[in-house]
């Protein structure tokens, strides 16, 4: 998956590759600029958090998640178990340790 600055990066390449086809082409830009810009947003708005937060919950192994789920491992803590991504949402993990 692609990170929000990847995709601006795409995003405003596309956008500056669409300038130069319409001048070559002798086309409005401002209909081809409005589009891009409706893009950008919807992809901003559609990509996963970039963490997740994670508590433990009542019991050692059962973890909630904050993109609302609940996670439980056999043993450990996500990180005892290699977990680095959160599998509901795909943000990394954070993990917030008891006191």
């Amino acid at each position: 998956m692609k990170s929000q600055q990847e995709i601006k990066k795409i995003a405003d390449k596309w956008a500056a590759h669409s300038r130069g086809v319409c001048a070559m082409a002798g086309v409005e830009m401002t209909d081809l600029a409005r589009i891009s810009e409706s893009i950008k947003g919807a992809i901003s708005e559609s990509i996963t958090p970039t963490t997740c937060e994670w508590d433990r919950d009542f019991d050692d192994n059962v973890f909630k998640t904050g993109c609302g789920q609940t996670w439980i491992f056999p043993y450990g803590d996500p990180k005892d178990n290699g977990a680095k991504f959160c599998p509901c949402c795909g943000g990394q993990i954070n993990h917030h340790k008891s006191p």
